[in-house]
């Protein structure tokens, strides 16, 4: 395919700017680091922005990326009258269907809702869309349609054009981050975890476990049984510990009231049982002496949880993954007891000589990944050179990566590349160069050749 030269710069720059992202690459700390509810732009390798929009198809109530945590996301930004974004919705199609709930698609358009469903519906579309959105200023979409893949630490990893070997990007990001329940015997796994924790009267963070379970699990297969069966024995478990904290409450034990309650609250969020935990919270919220504990306990809960998505990552060995959630936990609760579990984990890994090493393996991978995905960049705009370049760097610099076996397969086939000047009748369109640059702008360059 021939590229004109004045469109060529453009193309390789902003294919670069997309495949740069270090996947796994750890981001420097921040003490200043804000929330996510009051990040002003997206950005690579770090926590990605909440979205909104003004109505949704394909979902009930509101949607946020907080409720697909442990899930792949992809965020699709399109407009219904672009070809390409229409386009993308067979392969889009293909990936819900073939990953179920593992890997969650939210297709977002500025467009209102009565413009844009009919061309939905005509294409069979059954992942959650967002219409009316504002997200695409906070995400920098730089035109439609883009592709942003958010992992299952709901770390944004990259943005892509959907027809750029989408499926492949989804099957490596599966390998790096897997979602939780992607098969049978992780789910058995979990519902083992929750009956483990339902001994030990942790009601709340087995409820969650569990009921994960029951959503995941095959309709009417012996493991959703089961784990509807739990769901429903914690269910009774909670209502007794509701009892039990009014009667400590009644007794002025403040902080076991405030530690069932805060723990109730997060996990039975959304539940029948939400407006009797809430009820019993205001009513404990009276008293000035209170409030202070109550925080404490509901931050506990919600590090807990977060604690327990970091401790499953280190469990598989996906260290940085790992270290970022403790660190999440240890900013966003700093003195919960959540918190100081997470300090002492990040100490552990940090000084475990085998998770270094570990962890400079990844950093490996993910370099050589991202110079992969620059040499694949190159020969699709016919610059085969460059393409070239890259492919043997990464052979060089990282001969035992997934990255380095695929650079040995597509190097041979490269062509010599092919040098073409733009006929002098040709004009560049308006806003272009008037003057041709003497090489595309590249964030790295090779060493040069001896």
């Amino acid at each position: 395919m021939r590229v004109r030269w004045w469109s060529l710069a453009a193309i390789v720059a902003a294919a670069l700017v997309s495949g740069a992202a270090a996947q796994d690459e750890e981001p420097p700390r921040d003490p200043d680091k804000k929330d996510a509810a009051e990040v002003k732009e997206a950005k690579l390798n770090e926590k990605a922005p909440e979205i909104k929009a003004a109505s949704w198809m394909n979902a009930e109530g509101e949607v946020t990326l907080e409720k697909f945590r442990q899930r792949i996301v992809l965020l699709f930004f399109f407009r219904s009258d672009d070809s390409a974004s229409v386009e993308a919705f067979a392969v889009l199609n293909r990936i819900h269907k073939a990953e179920g709930g593992r890997v969650i698609i939210i297709g977002l358009t500025s467009e209102k809702k009565e413009k844009a469903e009919s061309v939905l519906k005509g294409k069979e579309v059954q992942w959650i869309v967002g219409f009316e959105t504002k997200s695409e200023e906070i995400y920098k979409v730089p035109a439609p349609p883009q592709i942003y893949v958010i992992d299952t630490a709901g770390v944004l990893r990259g943005r892509y054009h959907p027809g750029d070997a989408l499926e492949d990007k989804v099957a490596l990001q599966k390998e790096r981050t897997p979602p939780q329940g992607s098969d049978a015997g992780s789910l058995k796994k979990v519902l083992d975890e929750a009956k483990a924790l339902e001994k030990k009267n942790q009601v709340g963070r087995a409820y969650r476990l569990a009921k994960q379970v029951s959503k995941d699990a095959e309709k009417d297969s012996p493991l959703a049984k089961e784990a509807g069966e739990v769901v429903k024995r914690l269910e009774e478990a909670a209502k007794k510990l509701i009892e039990e904290a009014r009667e400590a409450g009644k007794a002025k034990d403040y902080e076991k009231a405030c530690r069932i309650l805060g723990d109730l609250s997060v996990h039975f969020a959304g539940t029948a049982l939400q407006a009797e935990i809430e009820t019993e919270i205001g009513r404990l919220m009276g008293d000035r002496e209170v409030k202070p504990k109550m925080k404490k306990a509901l931050d506990n809960a919600n590090g807990q949880i977060v604690l327990d998505q970091a401790a499953e990552h280190e469990s598989y060995k996906r260290y940085l993954v790992a270290l970022r959630l403790y660190r999440e936990v240890m900013e966003k609760y700093a003195g919960s007891d959540a918190a100081k579990a997470a300090e002492q984990a990040v100490d552990r890994i940090t000084n475990d000589p085998q998770a270094k090493e570990i962890i400079r393996n990844l950093r490996g991978e993910a370099e050589a990944e991202r110079w992969l995905d620059i040499a694949e960049r190159f020969a699709k705009v016919e610059m085969y050179a460059k393409a070239r370049e890259y492919y043997e760097r990464i052979i060089a610099q990282h001969p035992n990566s997934r990255a380095a076996s695929r650079a040995k397969e597509r190097l041979p086939k490269l062509p010599e590349e092919k040098i073409e000047e733009a006929p002098p009748e040709e004009q560049p369109p308006e806003g272009a160069p008037t003057t041709r640059p003497t090489s595309p702008p590249t964030p790295e360059q090779p060493p040069r050749k001896k």
